[in-house]
């Protein structure tokens, strides 16, 4: 099998880096145009970068030569792809169009911050937007939906469980009920650290 690392061009100038495992023996003859998934990106040409001795090569070599570039509004690749085999902790990082996540330890491409945009549009609440819940349904405006509607917040109000005031709490049962105790608390007798669920 042959690694390499390939450059597809189209005719703007745009381009768009991917990387391709051939089962073939000559590179020349592979046809194959790349897996962009933007679709307003038609690729006429191909130039090939590198070849690597393994998948996990490829890969690394793939992610280093797209994080050069994604800054540039020509590069076509709408992530980097993440590193699979790389133990660590990783942040998000946005130019307001595409969203990626890196290891802590990299630097932020030129063009990017810290963060992430809302990847479904605006269709999430905006600004001043409150949720409004009635018979266990709910609704986003910024008005009163109608009679009947109360101010609800952001949690299953059959439930009554806010997880932010149950953060950190823990799930205790006798066998018959269920409750959450601080982690400060005491075990009860009769009772056990779990929950069961009928």
């Amino acid at each position: 099998m042959i690694h390499y690392l390939y450059i597809l061009f189209d005719k703007e100038g745009n381009f768009y880096i991917g990387r391709r495992s051939y089962k073939g023996t000559n590179v020349a003859s592979d046809k194959y145009m790349g897996s962009s998934k933007n679709k307003t990106f038609l690729p006429i040409e191909k130039k090939i970068v590198s070849f690597a001795n393994s998948l996990q090569e490829l890969k690394r070599r793939e992610r280093s030569l797209i994080m050069r570039f994604i800054s540039n509004e020509r590069c076509k690749n709408l992530t980097i792809p993440p590193v699979k085999d790389a133990w660590g902790t990783f942040k998000w990082i946005t130019d307001g169009k595409k969203n990626i996540q890196i290891r802590d330890e990299e630097a932020i491409p030129e063009g990017f911050k810290l963060g992430r945009t809302n990847p479904f549009g605006n269709k999430h609440p905006t600004e001043g937007t409150k949720q409004w819940i009635k018979d266990g349904k709910t609704k986003r405006s910024i008005e009163c939906p109608g009679p009947g509607w109360k101010l609800g917040s952001y949690y299953d109000e059959s439930k009554n469980l806010n997880p932010k005031a149950t953060l950190g709490m823990k799930w205790i049962t006798n066998g018959v009920k269920n409750r959450l105790i601080k982690p400060t608390e005491m075990l009860e007798e009769g009772w056990k650290f779990g929950r069961i669920v009928n």
